[in-house]
């Protein structure tokens, strides 16, 4: 039976329901998948940012996260990560190549940018690149690695920050065709991250950079420092600072071993050592052989990689470094005054060369040593000055006590033999002495002091002739102190018969023990009068010192002797004598009040104007008084602010060297007296040592003064320091003298000349040097000038025209 209308109806409309769930079920699968495949997209980005989180200073595993994650979501038989700058490509990271693949990849990687791969493309181009289909596209290079890895489709998205490239994300797929809008907006999230990791890592890395440098700086800044702190505890001994900067250079350069070798004559010898490597020789000679040697006798910096390399230059240190084993070496000079007193050699078992840094605080630990050495020196200088001076006084003093003794007794020489014999054994170290007159049967026994009483009563009995060959026989013959260094040791006395017939002789070697002896003439007009010995009991040789001083006592003996036998006769001859012990008395305190004065006058004036009054003998030289002189004011530009930011031991460092610097300058250029504060410096010129032409003086030593300090300004500059200098002179009367109290005596000037070279100094700019219109006239004919202009300056009444020194004239 046919179906009727409405039966059909209800089957078209079951079709049409049926055909519509179909619809909705496939739209819902389809939105289902995409959400899954959004869900699986940002788990992707999120683990990716986790893996950047974990890891801040490597980009690497984000790069391979990258890799595996694409692969993954597209289906991809590969993703690479490549590296660029723009030039270059680098292979970085990889997902899908086999291993004979990725052999080839690092063979060939890394190659130049081109459009032979779709990398370089998205390089060149700067935004995303597609190769649908790589076994057709004619510009691609890689078809054999494609059909090796199983793709055909590439897509390269750049990796860029700021528009410059860093690198490219590349996918390939399995088919032919172009990559989806989602997946080229994730691979562009993927570069997105690359771009943060690299940035991370870049910034990660540059923040231990700093960190590490900013660590090596204050590791070489405490231990300058601590070298600095040895050099002021122990200003008179060297040894301290030498092993503390052998240690601390050893250390902080990472050095197996550190040497400080100081220059005696033509050797050099060890001085200070820290490292395990051994030294097999104790000195070396000034030649070009050794790293040692050469760096002192050439007075520079040397760095080798590899010495044993070096065997034509180096013959001598390349076969010590071949005996021991070392290879990198740095030698650096250590210089006083331009020359070279020594060096400080590093070194190094194994090649790797010094950084700058390193050799910087090298340098810098190399003139610490120089200081330590010039401290040492000065110390030990003014402690020899000093002894001598105690010794020259205490002998000058014993001599007078002497004078004193002789003029109390006019008519006795017993008291003077005895004062004679106690101050000789009291400063010339010795156990006992004797003073020998002639007679006529030989020589007596006319004073003594020490003698053992059995020793006195042997030379008492009889006189006795001197024995060719013994001291006092030569004493006697040369009419000049003979000295015996062992009168026990037979073999200076070679005759056997005379040693047994010298009684005197034996009787003190045997009964008094003694050993060294001096003997001293008395001569009177060229006769002798007597002899005066003294003993030690050990074997030790009396010093030119103790010998002249002997020799003084000798001439005060014969003044004693002369005393006694002119006493009775004559009296005016008598008072004669006596003036003369005055005299002598008046020399002695003469003597020392001019080592006095002449300490004083040093502490505030130049050498030379200290021999002009010390020559002239009359310190009215240093009145106040009008003179007319040059004045120089001279300091360094920028010194309160760079004092504001430095460390102290930057400012003390900058402060030597500056004032070494000038001081050198101002003692050699007719400066009568100099001053100097901080960072300024006073220089007066005609006063009180005079000169032809003060303002041409004043303006040679400003040249080579702004000369010397661009040599140090461009050294401080690469160390940071931005300083300058400036200069101001003028030409005029002041007041001239001394002002002060007993103990602060400062010799200067005051006056308006002196006011306006301050000023001046102030006005002037870094290299400049100003000058008043009197000091220009006078140097005009010269030097070369230019007008300045006309400055008002504070305590000076009316505006100053001011010049500015260009230089000599040509002519």
């Amino acid at each position: 039976m046919p179906a009727t209308d409405s039966e059909t109806g209800s089957t078209n409309r079951i079709v049409e329901l049926e055909q519509e769930l179909a619809r909705t079920k496939k739209k819902l699968k389809s939105e289902a998948s995409e959400r899954k495949k959004s869900l699986e997209y940002q788990a992707a980005t999120a683990r990716i940012l986790e893996i950047i989180r974990r890891t801040p200073a490597d980009s690497a595993p984000v790069f391979q996260a990258i890799c595996e994650s694409a692969a993954q979501l597209f289906d991809a038989p590969i993703c690479h990560v490549f590296r660029s700058d723009g030039r270059f490509l680098d292979f970085v990271a990889w997902h899908g190549l086999a291993a004979e693949a990725i052999e080839e990849m690092r063979r060939t990687y890394p190659i130049a940018v081109s459009r032979g791969t779709v990398a370089g493309r998205a390089i060149l181009s700067g935004r995303t690149e597609e190769i649908p289909d790589s076994s057709v596209d004619t510009d691609y290079q890689w078809r054999e690695l494609a059909e090796l890895g199983g793709y055909r489709s590439l897509i390269g998205v750049p990796i860029l920050k700021d528009s410059q490239p860093l690198g490219v994300i590349v996918t390939g797929g399995r088919s032919p065709g172009t990559f989806s809008q989602r997946q080229i907006a994730l691979l562009k999230t993927f570069a997105d991250q690359a771009v943060i990791a690299i940035e991370n890592a870049r910034l990660f890395a540059a923040e231990q950079e700093r960190t590490r440098e900013l660590q090596e700086s204050l590791e070489y800044q405490t231990a300058t420092s601590d070298v600095l702190g040895v050099i002021s505890r122990s200003p008179n001994e060297l040894q301290p600072v030498l092993d503390a900067i052998a240690e601390r250079a050893a250390r902080l350069c990472e050095a197996t071993d550190a040497v400080v070798l100081l220059r005696s004559r033509d050797r050099l010898a060890h001085r200070a050592h820290f490292g395990p490597i051994l030294l097999d020789v104790a000195e070396l000679g000034l030649s070009h052989s050794s790293v040692s040697a050469r760096c002192v006798v050439e007075r520079k910096t040397i760095h080798l990689h590899d010495i044993q390399t070096e065997r034509e230059a180096y013959s001598e240190g390349c076969e010590i470094a071949k005996r021991v084993g070392y290879h990198t070496v740095l030698g650096v000079p250590l210089m006083r005054h331009n020359e070279a007193i020594g060096s400080l050699v590093l070194r190094r078992m194994e090649i790797r060369s010094f950084s700058e840094k390193q050799i910087g605080l090298v340098r810098t630990f190399a003139d610490q040593a120089v200081i330590a050495i010039e401290n040492a020196r000065l110390f030990e200088a003014e402690q020899v000055k000093t002894r001598e001076l105690n010794e020259s006084l205490i002998h000058q003093s014993a001599a007078a006590e002497v004078l004193e003794t002789i003029s109390a007794s006019p008519g006795s020489v017993e008291p003077v033999y005895e004062a004679i014999l106690a101050r000789t054994l009291q400063h010339c170290d010795s156990r006992f002495g004797v003073l020998l007159r002639p007679s006529n049967e030989g020589y007596r026994l006319a004073a003594h002091l020490g003698l053992p009483e059995e020793l006195v009563d042997v030379l008492a009995k009889t006189p006795f002739v001197p024995v060719e060959g013994t001291g006092i026989a030569r004493a006697i013959a040369a009419g000049a102190p003979a000295q015996s260094p062992d009168i026990q040791n037979v073999e200076l006395y070679p005759d056997p018969g005379a040693a047994r017939t010298d009684a005197f002789r034996t009787a003190v070697a045997n009964l008094g023990g003694g050993r060294s002896a001096v003997s001293v003439p008395l001569m009177k007009d060229g006769e002798l009068v007597g002899v005066f010995i003294i003993f030690r009991t050990q074997v030790q040789p009396f010093s030119d010192k103790q010998v002249a001083l002997l020799k003084t006592f000798a001439d005060q003996a014969v003044i004693a002797i002369e005393n006694a036998r002119l006493f009775e006769q004559v009296q005016e001859r008598s008072r004669a004598l006596s003036e003369l012990n005055q005299s002598l008395e008046e020399r002695v305190n003469a003597q020392v009040n001019e080592l006095e004065r002449m300490g004083r006058l040093k502490r505030f004036l130049s050498p030379a104007v200290v021999d002009a009054v010390i020559s002239s003998g009359d310190e009215r030289l240093l009145s106040s008084h009008r003179a007319l002189i040059a004045v120089l004011f001279a300091d360094i530009r920028g010194f309160t602010a760079f004092c504001e930011t430095a460390e102290p031991e930057e400012t003390i460092e900058v402060l030597q060297t500056y004032h070494e610097a000038m001081g050198e300058l101002l003692g050699a250029h007719n400066v009568g007296v100099d001053q100097r504060s901080g960072d300024g410096i006073m220089a007066i010129f005609n006063d009180p040592l005079p000169c032809d032409d003060p303002a041409g003086d004043a303006v040679r030593l400003a040249l080579v003064m702004r000369e010397r300090m661009q040599i140090l300004c461009a050294r401080w500059k690469r160390l940071g320091h931005h300083l300058g200098f400036g200069v101001g002179i003028t030409l005029g009367y002041a007041t001239v003298g001394l002002v002060g109290s007993e103990g602060r005596y400062d010799y200067t000037a005051s006056g308006t000349t002196v006011n306006l070279a301050a000023r001046l100094c102030d006005e002037a700019a870094d290299g400049e040097i100003l000058l008043s219109p009197r000091a220009c006239t006078a140097v005009e004919d010269h030097f070369e000038t230019t007008h300045h202009g006309a400055i008002s300056f504070k305590g000076i009444q009316v505006p100053v025209e001011v010049h500015r020194l260009i230089g000599l004239k040509n002519s």
